[in-house]
């Protein structure tokens, strides 16, 4: 009895293996939705797909094979498939069959699994070779930003194009290095400074033409040395009133006089920012002289009876909200001092 229970324990088994065996070599029909990628490997030549057909980069493909090396080739075709071998070289317009290219590819070539039909069956696509062209780079700036000409890093670089888009150059053929206003305004007035990695642009006449996406510039980015013009301005106040800042007790104890003709300061230079001088000439900001003597100098004054002869400093009321410059050629005030009775 046990050996009779042996014999179909093993007779079992081996049906078993026989019946995994015929199922895994079994022929079965599979579809299957795969990504492509029909860009060529990165030099010369580009390829664009032409527009008015259902592609999206995704082709549907039906396979017929055994069971278990469809299993495997599903597994193995989860990522994007580049099919770059599959496309004709020669520049033109070409129609790719996709089952083709497809079962050139190595990985279902090598599978043993056949793709018998593919949606879409066939791909339009455009061809074109890159024609490297020398361009002169011209930095582009606000008008009147710049105090000096700007120095890009290198005079030319190397323009690529596709071969269709040679007629459509312009000459003398540049690329530019646009800097705004907000990366002048960035830059200290009047010094030199070295703007890194600024994007060179393609001739505008390029762009939205068929194969103008394919542009590219050698390199993308250069430096360009700027010296950015000064924002200051510069104006001169025919007067300043001259100011007298003494404690009030000193007053009590010294008759002090003016030279008549040091109640003011003669053409007064104010420089600074554009907005601060306007608020000066217009006397929205008030520029006073001021002369500040001390007790000592008072006293020396009083006793010998020679003039007392100070330099006036400026000020500026209500306090400046940022710098301003003020000069003159003469800014030296003589005082007479006499004690009082």
């Amino acid at each position: 009895m046990w050996r009779q229970i042996q014999t179909y324990a093993v007779v079992t088994v081996v049906t078993l293996l026989i019946w995994m065996l015929a199922e895994s070599e079994g022929v079965r029909t599979a579809t299957l939705r795969l990504t492509v990628d029909l860009s060529p490997e990165p030099g010369s030549r580009v390829l664009e797909v032409l527009p008015r057909q259902v592609f999206g980069n995704a082709v549907t493909v039906t396979m017929s094979g055994p069971v278990a090396k469809i299993d495997s080739l599903t597994r193995e075709l989860r990522e994007t498939l580049h099919l770059a071998a599959g496309i004709p070289n020669d520049a033109g317009e070409h129609t790719v069959d996709m089952r083709a290219a497809l079962m050139a590819y190595p990985t279902i070539r090598d599978s043993g699994v056949t793709i018998t039909d593919a949606d879409p069956p066939t791909v339009m696509v455009y061809v074109d070779h890159l024609v490297a062209k020398e361009a002169r780079v011209v930095v582009k700036v606000p008008e009147g930003s710049l105090a000096a000409p700007p120095t890009p890093a290198q005079a030319t670089v190397t323009l690529k194009v596709p071969s269709r888009l040679q007629t459509r150059l312009p000459s003398p053929l540049e690329v530019t290095a646009p800097i705004s206003q907000a990366v002048l305004d960035a830059l200290p007035d009047g010094k030199f400074v070295s703007v890194p990695d600024v994007t060179l642009v393609a001739p505008e006449g390029l762009r939205g033409l068929p194969g103008s996406d394919f542009v590219t510039i050698e390199p993308p980015t250069i430096s360009v040395g700027l010296t950015p013009a000064s924002s200051e301005v510069n104006q001169t106040l025919p007067t300043v009133p001259v100011q007298l800042l003494i404690p009030p007790v000193e007053l009590d104890k010294w008759i002090i006089t003016l030279d008549p003709s040091d109640l003011s300061i003669q053409d007064v230079s104010v420089t600074g920012p554009a907005d601060l001088v306007r608020q000066v000439v217009d006397k929205t900001l008030r520029v006073v002289a001021v002369v500040q003597p001390t007790f000592g100098e008072l006293e020396n004054a009083a006793r010998t009876g020679q003039p007392l002869v100070k330099e006036a400093l400026f000020s500026v009321f209500p306090p400046l909200p940022g710098p301003l410059r003020l000069e003159a050629a003469d800014r030296s005030v003589s005082l007479t001092v006499k004690a009082r009775p």
